[in-house]
């Protein structure tokens, strides 16, 4: 299930307590999303899958490039999934001729040539892109696919997100902080309370189990 930048900006403003104000600019509170989406990733991606666009020879294929995390990969001739290869110093290539593959970088490398490849793939979440010109409306589709109950988590790593120039301009104003009564360059309410919204994204993450990634999706 999808929530919409429009709905969950509200939520946020609400969260931050600026609605109506122009505290945190929205493309920084989208650049904020969307780095909080890339950190979920590694808890919990989206699943996808796409056709693979074989290189001359059919020995390789670039990989999508919301590609997180690899699921299987399925040969649409041949009806079969493919197996990984392990890379290890000293292993003997005994493999040669099967339906095997490895990952190098953002390619699939293939021992034996194929024609037509599917991967089932764990993605990155697709970013939304903040626009200047009208119509005021982020992209693509305005449209967050997050699961439901990352919404609350995805909102505090966001908020935490958005604090940091606050937090950096406290740091270099308390640097020159000498009297005691006005505290010390470590007393910054703005990293505090950063803090706390990365504590609260930890532990609202931390009650659902990471995605399952063993042998694919599942």
């Amino acid at each position: 299930m999808a929530t919409t930048w429009t709905l969950l900006d509200a939520k946020l403003s609400l969260f931050l307590g600026d609605a109506g104000s122009a505290s945190y600019p929205q493309a920084l509170r989208i650049a904020c999303l969307n780095w909080a989406q890339r950190i979920l990733a590694t808890h919990t991606a989206q699943e996808k899958s796409a056709s693979l666009v074989l290189a001359t020879g059919g020995l390789s294929a670039p990989l999508p490039a919301d590609y997180f995390e690899i699921g299987s990969i399925y040969d649409s001739v041949d009806k079969e999934f493919l197996s990984p290869v392990t890379l290890q110093s000293g292993r003997a290539d005994d493999t040669a001729g099967s339906a095997c593959y490895w990952i190098w970088g953002d390619t699939l490398n293939l021992i034996s040539a194929k024609t037509a490849l599917t991967a089932y793939y764990y993605a990155y979440w697709p970013e939304i892109v903040a626009v200047t010109d009208p119509p005021q409306v982020p992209l693509p589709a305005n449209i967050i696919s997050i699961p439901v109950w990352a919404e609350l988590p995805l909102v505090h790593l966001t908020a935490a997100g958005l604090l940091q120039p606050s937090a950096i301009r406290a740091a270099v104003i308390n640097s020159g902080k000498i009297m005691i009564d006005n505290g010390n360059p470590l007393q910054n309410s703005f990293a505090q309370q950063a803090r706390e919204h990365l504590w609260w994204y930890n532990e609202l993450v931390g009650r659902y189990p990471p995605q399952s990634r063993l042998g694919g999706i599942v």
